[in-house]
């Protein structure tokens, strides 16, 4: 699997992690605002970042509504989470002229306060993917904007979960200039073009999905305010409904790094700069108590490092886990990113530290390696 398939957030099935594992990534209240129970809505909440962004809503004591696709979807995050509602939506059930299912849900739900939509429609058929990839990310974007306008009076803010592929073509040659929260991508809507390549397609939908945002603010000019979230491949721990087999995209370079023959002299690398999932939800839950956010693009990395370090981190940390992880080439690190980048402003209105990339890595494989175990007890 390509680098930029490990951003893509998928909605996995089956069983949960035990609730034991799940508390100890709970993340501390006391960093936050103190908040009312005021209400939010969570498009895709049952995803791998959207399940942290439900954790820590839920610790803050927001009222959550969260959108999935599936009566047993939304059944496993009522129960992980007593007290938050749910709604199935389909993503194809506004085509043909039918009235967007997300009216419905504003309409059930004039108490919305936030909104946050995480959802993204994620295709691994290489069929028609214009269709099938393109156009429900970007009319997806354009449909819940519509509906929060007409149907959600008393919604304040609306923040959209982008990608950093919107803002440089990571498939493209390194240009000589500096990325910023003002860089978009320059990737083509030709969907000629877009039917010849998956990483293309999903490239241009998360780039032309976010343009529609902004050009929604411009054009409607909503009662609410409008933020967007860039990042770039994930990692840390998952707490949603996942097996070991059913890992999504995102933790799929965990995955095959367990299945590396020991004695491979190289550790595969996906893509070098990364985040971590908690710090992905830390800045959407403080977008919608922190007024710095409003109108605004942010940009989020943690940390570079490529596979080696990974490798190393989990030999140094955890010897008797790692015991049949290939060793590689101990102590050679390539840490340098591909392009320059400047995400000041975004740091800037963060006011928290990221989540040290050590920790991130050793969170994320101790999970990994209990889903694992739970797996062969089967």
């Amino acid at each position: 699997m390509d680098s930029i398939q490990q951003y893509t957030h998928s909605i996995n099935n089956n069983k949960t992690i035990s609730k034991a594992f799940l508390y100890n990534f709970k993340m501390s209240t006391s960093e936050y605002t103190e908040t009312t129970a005021e209400t939010v809505l969570l498009t895709g909440a049952s995803g791998f970042i959207a399940t942290h962004i439900v954790n820590q809503l839920f610790e803050l004591g927001y009222n959550i509504i969260g959108t999935v696709r599936s009566e047993e979807k939304g059944n496993w995050l009522a129960r992980r989470f007593p007290g938050v509602k749910y709604k199935i939506v389909d993503f194809s059930s506004s085509e043909d002229g039918n009235e967007s299912p997300f009216a419905n849900v504003f309409k059930a739900h004039p108490e919305i306060k936030y909104v946050i939509h995480a959802a993204s429609p994620v295709s691994l058929h290489q069929e028609n993917l214009y269709k099938n990839l393109f156009v429900p990310s970007v009319e997806g974007a354009k449909d819940i904007l519509q509906s929060a306008h007409k149907y959600g009076p008393n919604i304040k803010k609306f923040i959209y979960t982008s990608s950093l592929v919107a803002a440089v073509n990571l498939d493209a040659p390194p240009e000589n200039q500096i990325i910023t929260e003002e860089s978009w991508s320059s990737v083509s809507n030709d969907p000629k073009e877009l039917n010849k390549s998956w990483h293309e397609t999903y490239s241009a939908s998360k780039t032309y999905a976010e343009r529609a945002v902004w050009e929604f603010k411009e054009t409607v000019k909503p009662q609410f305010s409008i933020s967007t979230f860039l990042f770039p491949i994930v990692y840390g721990p998952p707490i949603n409904d996942v097996t070991y087999e059913t890992l999504g995209s995102s933790l799929f370079s965990a995955k095959q790094l367990l299945d590396l023959p020991k004695d491979a002299k190289e550790i595969p690398t996906y893509l070098r700069i990364n985040i971590d999932v908690r710090d992905v939800a830390r800045a959407h839950v403080r977008s919608i108590s922190n007024p710095e956010f409003d109108n605004t693009r942010s940009v989020l990395i943690g940390s570079i490092a490529d596979g080696q370090l990974i490798a190393d981190i989990l030999h140094k940390n955890r010897p008797t886990e790692a015991a049949n992880i290939a060793v590689g080439t101990p102590g050679v690190h390539n840490t340098t990113a591909d392009r320059e980048y400047d995400f000041s402003k975004t740091n800037a209105r963060l006011g928290f530290k990221f989540i040290p990339f050590e920790k991130t890595i050793l969170d994320q494989f101790d999970a990994v390696w209990q889903l694992k175990k739970e797996s062969e007890q089967k």
